[in-house]
């Protein structure tokens, strides 16, 4: 069966419903806030489909799961409908804090004479509508379009009246056994075929309602500890399947083992009970793991451990309802990079080695992001990318598990020439360009054909003095980063 779920949200603030089965906690709400869903019906576009023939009206707001609203069925003239079938072109009014909401109106398939009966009676009209060229409400149209086509034809009718000779096919449920504890619920949501005009309201029956009882559409309540077997049967008897529910009040923990990390977070463990106003906490080695007991949640810490172990064991205990266990294991993370210092120049990227184990999500925090642009891992690298300002930067990469961190430190430079090379004459003039140089040490420049050109540097300035005919590179380094630059001079003849 399909199951839907309208959730409708007023605008002061949101609600989050968990499911009654899992290990989560339901959260705070605002009384304007309301959930309206079904694991049967079909609810959209202001309809509510997949209603079964023969759909008394205290089985139908059974199959519905409502937080904080009320649901009420009336007729075309907002009468309360208190019995009988729920039929076609009936409406569901939701309320919430007493106003009403919205409204669907209900789809019975087959039914077009709003009894909430398919037989010949339907034929007979749906016929009549044919050979009239009537035009009938968008609701009916619904219910009686058998094909999905979105008209009414003769294959409808033909299709109505093949299964309304139909037997049932087959029958299962979603579930084959499930554990409770007292006071739970579980909802078993069968599936039958074939699925159109045959009654799917089954017989539900509990072999101890003592242990759990079962209503009208198929919702289980544990009562005490034991067995029930639930069985659903088809309304002629042919098919029937079980479910057996054992209800067992010994705690369970969410978990029962898990990791924990040196100088890590602390590790938070469900606890599901009954009764927790007597549960206790105790660990096999306080010296590795140490536990304590908040609300619904067992909490297990490190008090200053060093070295790594499996072999804490963390035991939750009731005077009424047992014990479960937690086994904790200890890791330590590690992160490791190569190299932690490195020169880059602007508007490039570098990149380290990055090694790690047992760590989480790695965080890359820039100290100056006018220096570092962009720091990310790809692989077992890490890359930085500098920005087009020297300076001196960090990078602090952090791992989530044990928090370790390691720092990178970059040091920023920039090294060139205003322009990139010069023409000179023998016998001529000096030749002279700015060097730019930012976060670099003394600067040095060196020919490498003096007999062409040699060169000095004053104050920034790269000299070349023009001897002979040739080209040359002149280089200029920095013992800072031991960075070099190469400028390239041509000398003419006189």
């Amino acid at each position: 069966m399909l199951k839907n779920k309208i959730s409708i949200f007023l605008p002061i603030l949101t609600i989050i419903i968990t499911s009654i089965l899992t290990f989560n906690i339901l959260s705070t709400f605002s009384l304007t806030d309301y959930t309206l869903e079904s694991p049967i019906y079909l609810i959209e576009n202001n309809y509510i489909k997949n209603i079964s023939p023969k759909t008394n009206i205290n089985t139908f707001y059974q199959y519905f799961d409502t937080f904080n609203c009320q649901i009420k069925v009336v007729d075309k003239n907002n009468k309360e409908i208190t019995n009988g079938y729920i039929y076609t072109g009936s409406i569901t009014q939701v309320y919430n804090n007493n106003k009403l909401i919205t409204s669907y109106t209900n789809i019975v398939k087959g039914d077009i004479n709003n009894d909430g009966l398919v037989d010949k009676k339907d034929i007979n009209t749906i016929s009549s509508n044919i050979i009239e060229n009537k035009t009938i409400e968008d609701h009916y149209l619904q219910a009686v379009d058998i094909n999905n086509d979105n008209t009414i034809r003769a294959n409808d009718i033909a299709l109505l009246n093949y299964y309304l000779n139909k037997k049932y096919e087959n029958l299962s449920l979603n579930i084959n056994n499930q554990t409770l504890m007292t006071g739970e619920t579980v909802r078993i949501i069968p599936t039958i075929s074939p699925n159109i005009i045959l009654n799917q309201n089954l017989t539900w029956t509990s072999s101890n309602e003592k242990v759990a009882t079962v209503n009208n559409a198929g919702l289980v309540t544990a009562k005490v500890e034991g067995t029930a077997i639930i069985t659903a049967t088809t309304e002629d008897n042919s098919l029937q399947e079980k479910v057996t529910i054992t209800v067992d009040n010994t705690i369970v923990l969410s978990s029962n083992s898990g990791r924990i990390y040196i100088n890590g977070e602390d590790v938070k463990v469900y606890i599901k009970a009954i009764d927790y106003s007597d549960l206790t906490c105790s660990s096999s080695d306080e010296t590795l793991a140490t536990c304590t007991i908040e609300d619904k949640y067992l909490i297990i810490s490190l008090p200053n451990t060093t070295r790594e172990s499996t072999s804490p064991t963390i035991t939750v205990s009731s005077t009424k309802y047992g014990s479960a266990s937690y086994v904790v294991n200890i890791f330590r993370t590690y992160l490791n990079l190569f190299p932690t210092e490195a020169c880059i120049p602007i508007n490039t990227t570098g990149s380290g080695i990055i090694s790690s184990m047992n760590a989480g999500t790695l965080t890359f925090e820039i100290s100056n992001t006018n220096i570092i642009k962009e720091s990310y891992k790809n692989a077992n690298r890490f890359y930085i990318r500098t920005g087009n300002t020297a300076g001196d930067a960090t990078i602090t990469i952090t791992e989530s598990n044990g928090h370790t961190q390691k720092t990178f430190k970059a040091i920023v430079y920039n090294l060139g020439f205003t322009q990139i090379g010069s023409f000179g004459k023998v016998g001529g003039e000096n030749i002279e360009t700015q060097i730019i140089a930012e976060n670099t040490g003394n600067l040095t420049c060196k020919s490498e054909n003096e007999e062409i050109a040699t060169c000095t540097i004053e104050d920034h300035t790269l000299i070349i003095k023009p001897i002979n005919k040739g080209e040359v590179n002149i280089t200029v380094a920095e013992d800072k980063c031991n960075a070099q630059k190469d400028f390239l001079v041509v000398i003419e003849g006189e």
